[in-house]
């Protein structure tokens, strides 16, 4: 067994966001204030395993405890494989699993993926169920990566990601604040989707048509925008308040597309712009290959947009949990209750130890 008196530890993230594409996975070897990243990588979905994972939305009693206890077991095995034909040296596991349900202003958040099973099946130390106990504190559950971004990424004025949901966090001089900012390619890469594409690639479908202006001023007025108690946003949250607007545009996929691209970007450029009037920002997520949304926000904001390596721009999510679970076993803080609105900061995440 890992003792927890060990300052130098090898831990793989494991993240599965909302836009059902995959896993992505970092090892990274953390030593105090120190980090490395030393391997990374993704591992997509099937059609079925996406299928199956949508299904589970809705899913409730018994069918949902088997999922859990199968998408970890799921996790571990691929763990497992990983580090047996990478020749991986893992201390830890670190797991966000896939969240099905995020209500926490009804109390609960849920992420699939067992800790124990993913803990055994890999025979490795798992630390799994980030979110609840934040949720428990009267937090959002979300955002959580602020803490890597003030430990790891504190030399930019600001780490903005742009993945299904759009997110930014930085330092007012204070403390460390962060919330979402505005729907990204979670919608955008619904309707590239319905044309056949897994996204709108460099933005070319949305450079070449034009946003519906009609529905882009009803999102502008959601109520969503001037509820500036809600700093995390669920895809329960965005489809009630945006489903209802679609329905009159549903077969004009690329101008959906051209419509939330221009949106995303209005919404971050006036984001950066409300911090201050210049400043660097990190870019990572899906979006930052987007050149067309990068553009726009370019010609909305005079912040200098900064685009790292690919590794950081695809695994910083998973490296930043890799993050959280190392804190968590070294029994210190990692999670900022400024950017979540809990109580107050604290330290999250169940540990697993194999059998």
């Amino acid at each position: 067994m890992m003792k927890n008196n060990k300052t130098e530890l090898n831990v793989l993230g494991v993240m599965s966001g909302t836009s059902l594409d995959g896993l992505d996975l970092a090892l990274s070897r953390f030593n105090g204030s120190d980090h490395e990243v030393l391997f990374t990588k993704f591992i997509p979905y099937s059609k079925q395993q996406q299928s199956w994972l949508k299904s589970l939305y809705d899913a409730k009693g018994d069918r949902l405890q088997h999922a859990h206890l199968e998408y970890g077991k799921f996790l571990g095995e691929t763990v497992k494989k990983l580090i047996r034909e990478e020749k991986l040296a893992v201390d830890l596991i670190a797991s966000h699993g896939h969240t099905v349900f995020h209500e926490p202003r009804k109390g609960f958040t849920f992420q699939l993926g067992h800790g124990q099973a993913i803990a055994q099946e890999a025979s490795v130390r798992t630390v799994a169920d980030f979110r609840t106990q934040d949720v428990l504190l009267g937090g959002e559950g979300a955002p959580l990566v602020p803490i890597g971004d003030e430990l790891l990424y504190n030399q930019y004025d600001a780490c903005l990601n742009m993945g299904g949901i759009s997110n930014i966090s930085f330092n007012d001089g204070k403390k460390r604040r962060a919330f979402d900012i505005s729907p990204c390619n979670y919608l955008i890469n619904r309707f590239a989707r319905e044309l056949g594409q897994d996204y709108d690639e460099n933005g070319d479908i949305a450079r070449n048509n034009e946003p519906i202006s009609d529905l882009t001023e009803r999102l502008n007025s959601l109520e969503i925008y001037s509820d500036k108690s809600n700093p995390s946003w669920s895809t329960e949250l965005i489809m009630r308040a945006i489903e209802p607007l679609l329905m009159p545009f549903m077969t004009q996929e690329e101008k959906l597309i051209s419509t939330f691209t221009h949106h995303a970007a209005q919404k971050i450029a006036e984001t950066l712009n409300s911090i201050k009037k210049n400043g660097e920002v990190l870019l990572t997520g899906g979006g930052t290959y987007n050149k067309y949304l990068i553009e726009l926000i370019k010609e909305q904001t005079d912040w200098k947009l900064v685009i790292p390596d690919k590794e950081l721009i695809d695994f910083k999510e998973a490296i930043v949990f890799g993050l959280m679970g190392y804190l968590r076993v070294k029994n210190e803080i990692n999670v900022f209750a400024s950017a979540t609105g809990a109580q107050k900061d604290h330290i999250t995440g169940v540990v697993y130890d194999e059998a």
